[in-house]
């Protein structure tokens, strides 16, 4: 059996991250959630995940500035 793909959803809305992930869910995916980006980058250094999904306006680190550490740490 092939495994689901494992998302991490980050957004600092909690009603859109967990609506967002519960649909994922619903298609066959796995997902984490994370509600500001350095709750995210410590989720990417416990786990590897396939894709990262987030909300480029977070308080804070911001999801392009979060993409570009996820990039940095491979």
């Amino acid at each position: 059996m092939q495994e689901k793909p494992r998302l991490l959803v980050v957004d600092d809305e909690h009603a859109i991250a967990e609506l967002l992930s519960r649909h994922l869910e619903e298609e066959g995916y796995r997902c984490s959630l994370a509600f500001d980006g350095e709750e995210a980058l410590e989720a990417l250094e416990k786990a590897s995940f396939h894709l990262v999904i987030t909300d480029i306006r977070m308080p804070g680190r911001d999801g392009l500035s979060l993409l570009e550490a996820a990039k940095e740490k491979g």
